[in-house]
Order: structure tokens, then sequence, then C-alpha cells
């Protein structure tokens, strides 16, 4: 009888346990954009609730060494997806782990793992991608997809997307939506006259149409956050690139800007425009089901191929009186603040929990 209790009280207590999990950190070894901002902030709130978090990643310099107080730890003789594919795999089946791929990738050599993919911008605007990059998605996602326990995105429109290109059951899906950090908050900085966009040279972002905007209206300048200056904007004097800035230096930005503009034809969520959201500016977006989605009737909505209604939703924007700018400032606030770190965390570990118990259900 002693012996059936004490198995009985270990089954339950393994039960209980939480699922080791290895989170990927290749990201860490990025560059800082949207996505790996999102496995940022999502390893942060899960670390903050207390998962068996194992953070790996490949040797070499990292944007940092720990995320939320957990230590990262380096290993292997390869990069990239040579890594991942050869050796993660192995080091969390040797483990007996659930991997946890935040960053559009995850290891062939792995079926225990909950993978991730933002979009399918790949298949809709391919040209943004060398040839081998095409190829290599169009093998490796579905594979992907096909093998991961679960599948997380960002928007019920991206969902949607994979869903339809690749046939997978909505059961695998769990919604993961971005936020905006805490640094991104509503201030006391003077609003100017400028406008802000975030730059980037690929075709889903549609910078000739805000280009076509502003260069019919020089009276107005527009600001630009980004990389190096693009063709798009070649000779346009009220067009200024700022260059990349630091997670300060945007608050002010965007504190500061009249709007933010983004013109995309194409977004799996477009985090942007929740950070600006999030500190009381106004936005005026493309009228696209994203958009619609994350932004609902909180935006100036435009038709994404029209620069005269672009410059129509920013001429209104410049004439709002301050009854009306107050207003959109706390109308923007308050729709950012329907996009939370924490919640999504909180997806994130009941995907696990799923993942766990099914797994223990398997082996019991």
């Amino acid at each position: 009888m002693v012996r059936i209790h004490n198995l009985a009280t270990q089954r339950v207590e393994q039960t209980m346990r939480q699922p080791r999990v290895v989170v990927n950190c290749r990201f860490m070894r990025q560059d800082l954009t949207g996505v790996q901002r999102f496995a940022e902030n999502i390893v942060e709130r899960l670390a903050a609730f207390g998962l068996d978090l194992t953070l790996v990643a490949p040797e070499g310099a990292l944007r940092k060494k720990e995320i939320g107080g957990v230590p990262i730890r380096q290993f292997g003789r390869f990069q990239g997806h040579l890594w991942e594919h050869l050796e993660l795999g192995r080091y969390v089946n040797r483990h007996r782990a659930i991997l946890l791929s935040l960053a559009n990738s995850a290891p062939f050599l792995c079926s225990k793992k909950i993978s991730t993919l933002h979009d399918v911008t790949y298949l809709k605007y391919p040209e943004g991608y060398s040839l081998p990059m095409r190829v290599f998605l169009r093998t490796f996602v579905p594979h992907m997809l096909k093998t991961s326990l679960s599948v997380l995105t960002v928007s019920q429109f991206s969902a949607s997307e994979i869903r339809d290109r690749y046939r997978v059951s909505a059961d695998k899906f769990s919604v993961v939506y971005n936020a905006a950090a805490p640094q991104f908050t509503k201030g006391d900085d003077p609003v100017g006259k400028d406008f802000l966009a975030i730059y980037n040279a690929g075709e889903n972002k549609n910078m000739q149409v805000l280009a076509e905007a502003f260069a019919e209206t020089p009276d107005k300048r527009l600001l630009l956050v980004g990389g190096n200056a693009g063709d798009h904007f070649h000779g346009l004097a009220n067009a200024v690139f700022l260059g990349r800035l630091t997670d300060d230096e945007l608050v002010h930005q965007y504190r500061s800007a009249q709007a933010v503009i983004s013109p995309s034809f194409y977004e799996g969520f477009g985090l942007p425009v929740i950070e600006a959201q999030a500190c009381g500016t106004p936005v005026i977006a493309s009228d696209i089901p994203v958009y619609r989605e994350v932004l609902a009737s909180s935006a100036t909505f435009f038709p994404p191929t029209n620069s005269r209604l672009l410059m129509e939703a920013v001429d209104r924007v410049d004439c709002m009186g301050a009854a009306e700018r107050q207003e959109a400032r706390r109308v923007s606030v308050k729709n950012a603040q329907r996009f939370s770190w924490d919640e999504s965390a909180r997806v994130v570990v009941r995907a696990v929990e799923r993942i766990g118990a099914s797994l223990g259900a398997k082996n019991d």
C-alpha cells in the first residue's frame, strides 16, 4: 500500500510540475526588428511567470547575455540555420524538453516544439527575398508547421493566411499579439509639426505612396526612422532620414510627431503603430485587413495605392484643433492598451501547458 501511495504521489507531482522549456534565442544574434522585439518581450514575461526556462543560442556576440534574469547558454560550432538544425534539435531531444521558437524558424530534428510564424510575406512579396532564401522558406516552412505541436502567430489575420496557404488545423494555432514595451508611454514632449514613418525598403511596406504624397506637399515634413535612405525619397527635400534610433530616441520622436504613418500593403501585425499609439500619437494607416484588426476604429485609414487620399488624411490631422487632437491621443492610448505582453505571454504558457499535459498523458 505504501509503495502504491508513493507511486501515486510521484505521478501527481510530475503532472503538477511544469514542463522544461528550451527557448531558441538565436534571435539575440540578429538585428533588432519587430520579430526580435516580440521574442525578447515574450521570453522576459515567461521568465517573470516562473517557467522552467533554459535559454540557448549559438556562440558569438549577443545583444544581451540574459533575458528576464535568465542567462543565455551558448554552445555549438555552427551559426544560423545550421546551428538550429544540426545542434539545437539534438540538444532539446537529449534533455527531453519542449522547444519554444519565437522567430520564424525551428529545427527539423525536433518533434516536441512550439514554433512561431509571424506572416507569409515571403509568399506575397517574394521579390524581397533572395532566390536561395525563397527556396529554403518554401521547403522549410511547411515542414515546420507540420511537425510543430503548436504554432504561434501574431494576429487573427496571419493565422487565417497561414491556415489557408498550408492547410494547417485551426486547433494548432494560438494568436499571440504584439504589444508596446513599457517605455512606450504618453509623455509631456511638445508636439511638433512633423509626421513620422518607419522606413523599410520592402515592397510590402509601400514607401512609394509615402514619397508621392509628400512630394505633392513640400510644406509638410516627413521624418523617417530606420536604415539607409532609399531611392523612393531621393531628392525630396522635406523627407529627413533619422537613421536607426535607440528606444528612448524613438519614444521621443513618436511623442513629438503629429502622427505616425504606416502605408503598408501587407503586415502580420504592424508593431510600430501600437508603439506610436501607446505614446499618445495618432496613426494614419493603410486600409488593410490586419490594421482593421489591430487598430479597429482608432486610426485614420486610406487606400494604400492612393497618395492623394493619404495626403488628405495628413491634412486632416494637421488641421486638428486642440480638443480634437486631445481626443485622438486619448483614443490612440486606449487602443494600445488592448494589447499586453503579459496577456500574450499567458497565451504561450497555456500552449506549453497543453503540450506538457498531452505528452505526460502519452507517457503514462
